[in-house]
């Protein structure tokens, strides 16, 4: 985290400078982002659902965000595509 910080305040530097007028929009749009993207990371587990599927796969769903689906392989899926949480907390729990 100190080093985004670092990076913001360089850019904010870099804006207050006299610099070419053309840059300071893009400059402003890269800070911008960097303070848009920066989330706390999530942590969570796949919860199995044993509920019936077309797919003939496993029914899962996500401790964090709650989205459930199927998928073919749990051990592949080491985040969750909605959320983005990190499949890392522990292991599978069934869901009655």
């Amino acid at each position: 985290m100190s080093r985004l910080k670092d990076a913001i305040d360089l850019l904010l530097e870099l804006r207050a400078e006299d610099i070419p007028v053309y840059y300071k929009p893009v400059i402003t749009k890269i800070i911008n982002t960097l303070i848009n993207d920066v989330q706390e990371e999530r942590h969570g587990h796949w919860i199995l659902t044993n509920k019936p599927n077309i797919y003939g796969g496993t029914s899962i769903k996500c401790s964090e965000c709650g989205y459930e689906g199927v998928i073919a392989h749990i051990e592949d899926h080491h985040y969750c595509w909605v959320c983005g949480a990190s499949m890392d907390l522990v292991d599978q729990e069934t869901e009655e």
